[in-house]
């Protein structure tokens, strides 16, 4: 990141997502407490992107991807904060 010259807010988004690039991989099996942490936190739809992009290049399965998209889909907001 000093390398390429990012901001300090640019960086800390960067490491944030290396440091949490797996915690939706097994969303279907989590707590509903230990899902709505992750999927509180303002940076979660680049989580899930990354999530979707890391498995479809691996080719993988991208069932937790669906079902953390059909989750926030059926859940209100105020739910997840």
């Amino acid at each position: 990141c000093r390398r390429l010259r990012l901001s300090n807010d640019e960086t800390d988004h960067v490491q944030w997502l290396v440091a949490h690039q797996d915690d939706l991989a097994d969303a279907p099996s989590q707590s509903q407490a230990r899902l709505k942490r992750t999927l509180a936190h303002p940076l979660r739809d680049d989580l899930l992107r990354l999530l979707r992009v890391k498995l479809l290049a691996a080719g993988e399965d991208i069932r937790a991807v669906m079902f953390v998209d059909e989750y926030l889909a059926r859940t209100p907001q105020s739910e997840i904060d």
